[in-house]
């Protein structure tokens, strides 16, 4: 269901509910939330409001104690959550098992969430209603409570989920909330949420069976595991202890017993790990290329040291993540991927629908595309869409324009570097599009302007599939599908030797031509009524009607900024309206201005006094106001918009009269 639909619905179940104690036949809502607003109504009756209820001082400070060592653990767990939600606004609540906050942790200080949400306040049903905290620890699982289905109007900008955590005896002991913008969930956070609590639930199982030392190994071996990266243990003269199935893996070990065998006797080279044993400084994310006798692999290597009560090492545990990993995480972070598609793309001219007919069948083909159109025309929104429609729907989409950066920056954006490969770089190096991009699309933009030597080392990777660093040795195999697209015309620049002939058929399989706005314009009174709906939700202002005269005036122009500058004519219209009218006189005055041949003819002009007389009166005003257009409108004693008309009516031109005067 659309999340406005399911929204509204739940809206119209709550208020429902409010007003008569039970929903419409087909309830919106669980059966959990459902008890939940039952319960919740019986604690307070008929109740609109609430009053947040926190314990003492002292009895809060008992509480911390009690839960110290719980959290010791919770703290570097919630790094997950963070990791999950960034960018987004959240807080995480820890409350212990009768509801009471010991623990706030996140985007405090942020104003969306009240300042009554801080540690000793109770958040059980009784104190707030239905909230994901006091439903989980009523039910004993994991829930999530989202907008409308939280009892109290006040929390229904919010989404909540909660997991319980329980002792080795079963007990609840504690809760885990996370709280957002119920905007900003995805059908992926209360797992989220369930996982983590489920995490410290079994730390502190392990906790309570393992003395200290296994207990830290074992801790990051578990968590580690979790998320698929290498961990391998050394003893303090850099000998092999233990290692995961993922590290055995990655260093193509297999099922060999290596217990004592000494580490440098396994990666030959990419890392001093001796050296790291004597400066005893930990390690974090850094980019390797390990030689194996075999083989290479490059990952992100960490090194942290375990030290005994007397801070004496005993142990180095070295993490290795998979560089194919990173790139994903990585892309996640930079939201590489694509997320419009065919149904986003607004035109229904005949011109434009072959258009898109064309990207359709490019869609359903793993073939190097090539987008021709002006600047405008939504080469972009093409490109996503293309890839959307394809099998690498699910794989990233990695966007880069050629002509935004420096000739010096585009190789190594391109194809990444190692650390040090030039003054500037990162120490740690970088991935190129190309990495980041495998199993998925690159998208090229305005590749006519990339420079001649970039284009040799592109044809190379087009060629043989295969990606070398900046200033590195080993070459990466890749699997990437190109779309690139620009407004130039790419056969004259090769004709003109600054585009390269054979990059050119190397990109040049399937080629769409998207057409200027000029030459669709049955679509503009689409366009815009979409971009006034777009442009009235985001400026929170009601535009219900559009004049069929700014329709006529948008169908007259000639737009040289295509749609990109007909979105930006719709979005300064709508910043201006005042009623909820748009009419002709919010448009720009280069649109209304324009010279029109249909209008008035001259012939006529001589034989009517009248309008000879009204003619001369405006074209002496606009020459004495220097074609100031308010100051004219003021003087003849009209409104702007009558103006506008009798401009277009007499043919005036107003910069010629700026220019005289």
């Amino acid at each position: 269901m659309n999340e406005i639909l399911k929204h509204k619905k739940i809206f119209e179940d709550w208020r429902y509910f409010r007003k008569t104690n039970s929903c419409y036949k087909e309830k919106s809502v669980k059966q959990y939330v459902f008890n939940s607003w039952i319960r919740s109504k019986e604690f307070f009756k008929n109740q609109e409001n609430f009053t947040p209820i926190f314990i003492s001082n002292k009895k809060l400070v008992e509480i911390k104690n009690n839960n110290k060592r719980l959290l010791e653990i919770v703290k570097p767990y919630t790094k997950t959550i963070y990791d999950f939600v960034e960018g987004t606004i959240g807080i995480i609540l820890v409350s212990d098992e009768n509801g009471i906050v010991f623990e706030v942790l996140g985007d405090k200080e942020n104003k969306f969430f009240p300042d009554f949400l801080k540690p000793g306040i109770i958040i059980n049903e009784q104190s707030l209603g239905t909230l994901s905290t006091g439903v989980a620890l009523r039910e004993n699982h994991a829930v999530q409570i989202w907008s409308c289905e939280h009892y109290f109007k006040d929390f229904h900008e919010w989404f909540s989920a909660s997991d319980i955590i329980h002792n080795k005896q079963g007990k609840t002991i504690a809760s885990l909330t996370l709280i957002l913008p119920w905007k900003q969930m995805t059908s992926h956070t209360l797992g989220m949420v369930a996982a983590v609590a489920g995490a410290i639930e079994r730390q502190l199982i392990i906790e309570k069976t393992l003395e200290e030392k296994e207990l830290l190994l074992n801790r990051q071996k578990t968590i580690m595991s979790s998320i698929n990266d290498g961990i391998c243990v050394l003893d303090n003269n850099g000998k092999i202890i233990s290692l995961n199935d993922p590290a055995r893996m990655m260093l193509n070990v297999g099922i060999k017993n290596i217990k004592g065998v000494f580490i440098e006797e396994i990666i030959l080279s990419g890392f001093n790990f001796k050296k790291i044993i004597s400066n005893a400084i930990d390690i974090k994310d850094k980019d390797a290329v390990f030689k194996l006798k075999h083989t290479h692999f490059r990952c992100v290597m960490s090194a942290t040291f375990v030290k005994n009560d007397k801070n004496k090492i005993e142990n180095l545990v070295l993490n290795f993540r998979e560089m194919e990993s990173v790139n994903k995480f990585i892309n996640k972070v930079t939201a590489s991927q694509a997320f419009l598609s065919f149904h986003d793309i607004i035109g229904n001219s005949k011109t434009f629908k072959e258009t898109i007919k064309e990207a359709k069948i490019a869609g359903r083909s793993n073939s190097n595309v090539l987008l021709l159109g002006q600047s405008g025309t939504g080469k972009e929104l093409f490109a996503q869409s293309i890839h959307n429609y394809g099998d690498r729907k699910n794989e990233p989409f990695v966007a880069l324009n050629c002509g935004a950066l420096p000739r010096n920056l585009i190789e190594s954006e391109l194809f990444g570097y190692e650390g040090g490969a030039f003054t500037g770089s990162k120490k740690e190096g970088h991935p190129g599009k190309f990495e980041l991009a495998d199993k998925g699309t690159l998208f090229l933009d305005e590749i006519g302007d990339m420079p001649l030597e970039a284009q040799v080392n592109l044809l190379r990777v087009l060629e043989t599939g295969d990606v070398t660093r900046i200033g590195g040795k080993f070459a990466k195999k890749v699997d990437v599908r190109i779309i690139a697209a620009t407004n130039k015309d790419l056969k004259k620049s090769v004709e003109e030797k600054i585009f390269r002939e054979d990059l050119f058929y190397r990109i040049n399989v399937l080629t769409i031509n998207i057409p200027p706005l000029k030459e669709r314009k049955s679509d503009i009174k689409e366009l815009t009524d979409f971009f006034t709906r777009k442009f009235s939700l985001r400026l929170m202002k009601s535009v219900t009607y559009i004049s069929q005269k700014v329709y006529e005036y948008l169908e007259e122009y000639s737009w040289p900024g295509n749609i990109r500058e007909l979105e930006n004519v719709v979005e300064r219209a709508v910043n201006i309206i005042e009623q909820n009218k748009f009419l002709p006189e919010h448009l720009p005055e280069h649109i209304l201005t324009l010279k029109n041949d249909n209008f008035l003819d001259k012939s006529e002009l001589s034989e009517n006094s009248l309008l000879k007389n009204e003619y001369n009166t405006i074209k002496k005003i606009l020459k004495n106001n220097n074609g100031n257009l308010r100051k004219t409108a003021l003087e003849l004693g009209i409104a702007r918009s009558t103006l506008y008309e009798k401009i277009k009516k007499f043919n005036f031109n107003v910069e010629e009269f700026r220019k005289k005067n």
